[in-house]
């Protein structure tokens, strides 16, 4: 990874800062290419692996149509298994190959010694199963705060690609009926001082418009300036 650095350095004190929950839902703005991925990426590489007190918990919403149901399988289980890592320091659960298998991840968790997962585990596998959707994602959206107060703790939430959650999420299997209101569920869970946000977003004006007409005031804007001639000219070289 090169450049960046002020950056890294606002989002670095910004992750420490949740300790004292000092921190602020925030949404990173820039232009397309200009590196909000790989900075999300890289932040959740070095919060992994600094151990510091604060979980990390990356997820993208792909520009990919999916039933609510599998998409709220795949948001959770991929939070259950990168806190796993993180508890265990087992790096193989960080990338999981399966999420759609709930016995499995029950399974890891008691073999982990984690087994008050399992109580949150067998929620969400039993509101999928009867098909009870908003409770659903009530549960799933605020998973990682709900584990971050049952055990004491301090979750970042990354997530990229996030105007998506609108646009890309259907109700009906037949992936008929836009559930184009996803975001707004956030409206609470991003006042969280022990779980907030870091968002991202490919189209800004999109992401920007989402933010302000469903969760005003919860986010604070970071905007992305231009790399720095001599952060390209390394970056280049490298």
């Amino acid at each position: 990874f090169t450049g960046r650095n002020e950056e890294m350095n606002y989002f670095l004190k910004w992750i420490n800062d949740i300790k004292e929950k000092k921190s602020q839902s925030t949404a990173i703005l820039a232009r397309r290419k200009m590196g909000k991925t790989a900075i999300i990426e890289r932040l959740f590489n070095i919060t992994f692996y600094r151990d510091n007190g604060v979980v990390p918990f990356y997820y993208e919403v792909k520009e990919k149509k999916m039933w609510v149901g599998d998409f709220c399988q795949d948001f959770f289980l991929t939070f259950i298994y990168q806190y796993i890592a993180f508890k265990t320091r087992k790096t193989e659960y960080v990338n999981p190959e399966d999420t759609s298998d709930f016995n499995k991840a029950l399974l890891i968790a008691k073999q982990e010694g984690l087994e008050y997962l399992t109580g949150i585990i067998d929620g969400v596998a039993h509101a999928l199963t009867h098909e009870k959707i908003d409770i659903l994602w009530e549960i799933v959206r605020n998973a990682p705060k709900t584990v971050a107060i049952r055990q004491k703790e301090f979750i970042v939430q990354m997530i990229d690609e996030f105007q998506f959650l609108n646009t890309m999420i259907y109700r009906d299997k037949e992936l008929k009926i836009l559930v184009d209101d996803l975001a707004g569920g956030y409206l609470g869970t991003a006042e969280s001082k022990i779980a907030p946000l870091l968002v991202s977003g490919s189209w800004v004006g999109w992401l920007m418009k989402e933010l302000s007409s469903m969760l005003p005031a919860r986010f604070r804007n970071k905007f992305l300036k231009p790399m720095p001639e001599n952060e390209a000219a390394e970056t280049l070289y490298n």
